[in-house]
């Protein structure tokens, strides 16, 4: 296994995830939702996680036992690691598992690992197979050629949403001074400004689409500021909606 295949797998898996995160979205919803954390089909953790598996457990696969320990474990650590760094990175919590029975931070919890590493045995005995079919099918040249083209685009996609999660990051900072301010301003003057700062954040559809795509993201720093946009903007959209209706 050569690094020209890793990133072919990254990539295959990384579709695949965003793939079913929108169908289930789409079950669930009863409408499509992009729940990738990027702007593209794909999602990274996906594609990491499931592409460390199947390299990491290829001395495992005969033994479903350690095979779905090895994965439960090692999607386990991955889902940890990069909840803990994206809140670092931006304060913000992407999700949360504190309502799930034994787990760990809100970060990770038994349910899900134990269902990551059932998917994980299905992946690597009967999808990944498939998969390296399909990969060796495509020509090294034309594989690399795909995968310049794809590097290029999930670097971009990656810096306009660090772009827009900063932009929403300092918005809401603006936001905290307005309100402090609010009380001393006339209540006319006070809803104009909370429109004004909502109808900016309603121009970037980057982060609209995250909201969208996380449902419970809060910030760690602005807890009540994003509730409340979050919530104004639900209202907008909910009013949209019936007027379309």
């Amino acid at each position: 296994m050569n690094l020209h295949d890793i990133l072919l797998y990254f990539f295959l898996y990384g579709f695949l995830g965003w793939l079913t995160e929108v169908i289930y979205a789409a079950a669930k919803q009863k409408k499509y939702v992009n729940r990738g954390f990027l702007n593209g089909p794909i999602c990274p953790i996906y594609g990491i996680g499931v592409t460390v598996v199947v390299v990491l457990t290829t001395p495992f696969v005969n033994s479903v036992l350690l095979l779905y320990i090895v994965s439960a474990l090692l999607v386990t650590i991955l889902e940890l690691v990069t909840g803990v760094l994206l809140e670092i990175m931006f304060n913000h919590r992407w999700w949360d598992y504190s309502d799930e029975r034994l787990n760990l931070g809100g970060y990770v919890c038994v349910k899900f690992s134990c269902i990551w590493g059932a998917a994980c045995v299905i992946i690597v005995k009967y999808i990944h197979p498939l998969i390296v079919k399909l990969v060796s099918f495509i020509p090294i040249k034309t594989g690399s050629v795909i995968l310049i083209a794809l590097v290029f685009a999930l670097t971009a996609d990656i810096f306009v949403t660090v772009s827009a999660i900063l932009s929403l990051n300092e918005k809401l900072k603006d936001i905290k001074g307005k309100i402090e301010k609010v009380h001393k301003l006339p209540e006319k003057m006070a809803d104009s400004i909370n429109k004004n700062m909502i109808g900016e954040i309603k121009k970037k559809s980057v982060i609209r689409r995250l909201f969208n795509a996380f449902p419970n993201i809060r910030s760690n720093k602005y807890g009540d500021e994003m509730s409340m946009l979050k919530s104004a903007l639900k209202d907008m959209l909910d009013i949209r909606e019936k007027k379309n209706d």
